[in-house]
């Protein structure tokens, strides 16, 4: 066997679907102050930015958090302190903006809303213009001809300082936060003429800083942009997509509230619960704020088919906005806001209905009792909201004829866990029940129209079962406890275990067609278990409770479970392993690394058939971070933006992923000089195509397949439909991040953006997937395999990758020389036993590509016998192999 074959992978099946990234939203807005700001000063409120900053006519306020809830305030004058400047509106934020804060009488609803808006005369001849980019505050000083810009003055409340160009203000005390007041850019002409004009700062104190601009033409108007950062930001948190493609959030965000003051005099701000929608465009329909005076967070929201948007969350706030005909109108307790420090859950749930298209406030109430609660899960159908919660309340509202109206705590101080669920179109609960002794703070719920509630958790002792149950006994330590409570709350339909010995729970169900419920979940029970491992499971039951189906794969995540809209189900999860089964009709046919942050879905017909099996482009979101529309469209939150899978259309071109050709590790970056590998779909011919030296030089294209890495033409070792192997030219030291594309047929790939390391190492192991045993010789020069280990004391030979530029520098696709050959710029050595070990040689692999590297290795006399990981220390980076050598 070669070693060099180890470079060349082969690749995987046709793919056939595609994943589309959708409109990215803004909600970055400036609000005018009609009263919500406690300062009277306070023109605009800053949203979807900086948490809680705000604009008087004359200053900039910052709140820079250190945490969640603490953090200093940096006020920065940004216009003449005798100037009266006048604020314009320049374009409108298209959604609407509600603050439904404490009680009624303030209430306020379509609040005016501006992405730019304009002060004029900050200074003699000078307007500014406000913006936004991402998080970021966008300052753009307008000079107008004949204006000074020597005039625009910067001054803070702390001391500031010059850093890589940009000012930035530190937090106090101990430097908790800091504003970066990006370098200035000037420029002048319009977008499709713009010049630019060179621009810097120009400090005048400790706290202050004017502006320098290089020549430009005092004829025109003379732009100077400065972007704020001072963190914050609004984070994608979907709860619901409709059939329209509308998708809806919730969440909590910083507010301007105060909740007191730390023992070091830093102020803490209470969060505010949020609920906000954008439409197919990425335009904004609504931005609404639920809260009042402590803290107030909403969880989850769910589409009531019938115009409203239900939602649950938690509040510790006395005066949390409830309508006049509330329920139960008042917070139960504990009131906040919850002292620093303390974990003990606050305040009471709250459940309230939105007008899906407006925002507006529909209904909202209280729900709870004197001890904490907090939701764990909705599941909405036909207008009602049910809700999985958690709470330390005895005394928590149950309903008359409930399934278990009294509490079952599994110990002394616990909580427990109840089933709530409400009518909020007739502002009244259906019913309300303390569940059985299972495990807290887990379990998922689904619902259907007629008002069955179905539950999957777990249960580490007895719980009520039905009689012809699947399984009616506990068997270890634990296992899934599932059952279907009727619509009425009163009793369950049916109720079963669902486990082997080890512990088993459940963690997502779905309902599919003709009643039946799949759970999925995580099991180290060998009844469960196709293998030795801990695995998930997914069980399918008929509609009368009993056990179909279950299979079970390696991995350690159960993931979540969702309709697909024909009453199949749809599996998504976190994948730990790239070589799980996948289907013809793959989007990508392997997983992208050995991490488990990439995605792996499959679709299961009604029938319970599998239909589909693929892995998606990584490293994947939480599998919470996914759902699915009414017609079970998929969707998934992926680096902040939320992507769309058409299962049915035709595979698209395109990158899944880059991973460390020898570890396979999926961290979308890449090293100098490393060797990668791409796995993508119709990125090259189907049968692949192995690259090989011409004059001593790998080739830059293969199979008519280019690789291009910021422009760059990448050496090729492998080139496929589903995968290539590459190696980053040296030359993208220094740039970060990069753009990696793939060009092949006339086409280029959509760009997939990578970090660049100086160095990133691994070894490679036998069956190219960076696990098990390692590619190695032993002294004798044959193979190191466990059923032909290598000696204690023996010398071994190790080949890896990613340990960066070499000195002279090498060439890119070149051969490593058979002799005099270069040295890596960074020290190689192996950590045995907390002693350095120092090898006999480490360098390029002579004869094999540059970017290939070589240890010749002299075991310690210790090593001890069977399987051993290398930890290799590269540059003060320590590296412990996946691989394996094995050692007499």
């Amino acid at each position: 066997m070669r070693i060099a074959s180890l470079l060349l992978l082969a690749a995987g099946l046709l793919p056939g679907a595609v994943l589309e990234t959708l409109p990215q939203p803004s909600f970055f807005f400036y609000e005018e102050n009609v009263g919500q700001a406690s300062d009277p000063e306070a023109i605009l409120l800053v949203r979807g930015g900086p948490p809680q900053s705000y604009l008087s006519a004359r200053e900039l306020h910052l709140f820079t958090p250190y945490s969640s809830r603490v953090g200093s305030e940096i006020r920065v004058r940004f216009a003449a302190a005798e100037s009266s400047p006048e604020m314009r509106p320049l374009e409108t934020w298209p959604g609407r903006a509600h603050r439904f804060v404490g009680p009624e009488a303030q209430w306020q609803r379509n609040l005016a809303a501006h992405r730019r808006v304009e002060l004029a005369e900050v200074y003699p001849g000078v307007d500014l213009i406000l913006s936004g980019q991402g998080a970021r505050i966008v300052m753009t000083y307008v000079v107008r001809p004949g204006a000074d810009p020597g005039a625009v003055l910067l001054e803070s409340n702390l001391t500031a300082q010059l850093a890589d160009g940009a000012w930035r203000v530190d937090g106090f005390p101990f430097l908790r936060g800091s504003a970066t007041f990006a370098t200035p850019a000037g420029y002048q002409g319009t977008d499709d003429s713009r010049v630019a004009v060179d621009a810097s700062y120009e400090v005048r104190g400790a706290m202050q800083a004017g502006l320098r601009v290089g020549s430009y033409d005092a004829q025109q108007p003379l732009y100077l942009e400065i972007a704020v950062d001072a963190g914050g930001g609004f984070a994608l948190t979907p709860s619901a997509v409709d059939d329209a493609g509308n998708v809806y959030l919730t969440g909590s965000a910083p507010s301007a509230v105060l909740c007191g003051v730390t023992t070091g005099g830093t102020e803490e701000a209470c969060p505010d619960a949020f609920v906000a929608a954008y439409d197919a465009r990425g335009e904004p329909l609504f931005y609404t704020v639920l809260a009042g005076a402590a803290e107030d967070a909403a969880a989850f929201a769910g589409l009531d088919g019938a115009g409203g948007l239900s939602v649950a969350g938690t509040t510790a706030s006395e005066d949390f906005p409830v309508t006049a005909d509330a329920f139960q109108p008042a917070n139960a307790g504990p009131i906040g806001p919850r002292p620093l420090g303390v974990a003990a859950t606050f305040g009471d749930l709250f459940l309230a209905r939105l007008d899906a298209v407006t925002g507006e406030m529909l209904y909202s109430t209280f729900f709870g009792g004197p001890g904490g609660e907090s939701s764990r899960s909705i599941a909405v159908a036909d207008g009602l909201l049910t809700a999985l919660a958690h709470t330390e309340s005895a005394d928590f509202p149950t309903t008359p004829g409930a399934w278990i109206p009294t509490a079952e705590p599994r110990c002394d101080g616990c909580g427990v866990d109840a089933l709530v669920q409400f009518d909020l179109r007739a502002g009244r609960p259906r019913f309300s029940t303390f569940l059985p002794p299972v495990e807290p703070g887990g379990g998922a719920i689904a619902a259907r129209p007629d008002g069955s509630v179905y539950y999957a958790g777990a249960a580490d002792q007895p719980v009520p079962v039905t009689g012809g149950a699947a399984q009616t006994e506990l068997r270890g330590a634990s296992d899934a406890y599932v059952f279907r409570l009727a619509p009425d709350g009163s009793q369950p339909v049916w109720a079963t275990y669902y486990g082997g010995p080890g512990s088993d729970r459940a963690s997502g169900v779905a309902l599919g067609g003709d009643g039946q419920v799949w759970i999925t979940g995580y099991s180290d029970s060998l009844g469960l278990n196709l293998g030795q491992e801990p695995s998930s499971f997914l069980a399918r039951f008929a509609a009368d409770g009993s056990e179909v189906a279950a299979s079970a794969f390696p991995t350690d995540l159960g993931g979540t479970l969702l309709p697909d809209g024909s009453g199949g189900i749809l599996h998504y999860m976190a994948a730990a392993t790239p070589s799980l089964p996948v289907t013809g009709d793959a989007l990508l046919p392997s997983g992208c690394g050995n991490n488990d942050g990439h995605g792996y879905l499959r679709r299961f017909t009604a029938a319970g058939a599998l239909e589909q099996a693929s892995y998606l482009p990584g490293p994947g979101s939480s599998p919470k971070q996914a759902l699915a529309d009414p017609a079970g469209v998929f969707h998934r939150v992926r680096n902040g933006r939320l992507e769309r899978l058409l299962l049915d259309e035709p595979a698209p071109f395109a990158i899944g992923c880059v991973s460390h050709a020898a570890s396979r590790w999926n961290f979308e970056r890449v090293s100098t000089g490393g060797i990668v590998t791409l796995v993508g779909t119709k990125m090259g011919p189907e049968e692949g195509v192995s690259g090989a030296p011409v004059d001593g030089r790998f080739p830059t294209e293969l199979g008519g397949v280019r690789v291009l890495m910021d422009g760059i033409p990448a050496p090729l070792l492998y080139a496929q439909a589903g995968q290539i192997n590459a190696v980053t030219p040296y030359a993208v030291t220094g740039r970060e991040p990069i753009d990696v594309v793939v060009e092949y047929d006339g086409r280029t790939t959509e760009p997939l953006q990578v970090d660049v390391f100086p160095y990133d190492f691994a070894l490679f192991s036998l069956d190219g997937s960076g696990m098990g045993q390692a590619a190695a010789l032993n002294q004798d020069g044959t193979l190191n395999t466990p059923e032909n280990p290598a000696d204690p004391g023996s010398i071994i030979v190790l080949y890896g990758a990613g340990a960066g530029a070499t000195v002279p520098p090498s060439l890119d696709g070149e051969l490593a020389p058979l002799t005099d050959l270069p040295a890596f710029q960074t020290t190689i050595k192996i950590l045995h036993n907390r002693q350095y070990v120092e090898p006999l040689y480490a360098g390029p692999a002579p004869g094999l590509v540059n970017g290939a590297v070589q240890i010749n290795l002299r075991l310690p006399d210790d090593m001890p016998s069977g399987p051993n990981r290398i930890n290799v220390v590269v540059g003060g980076s320590q590296y412990v192999s996946p691989a394996t050598i094995s050692v007499r």
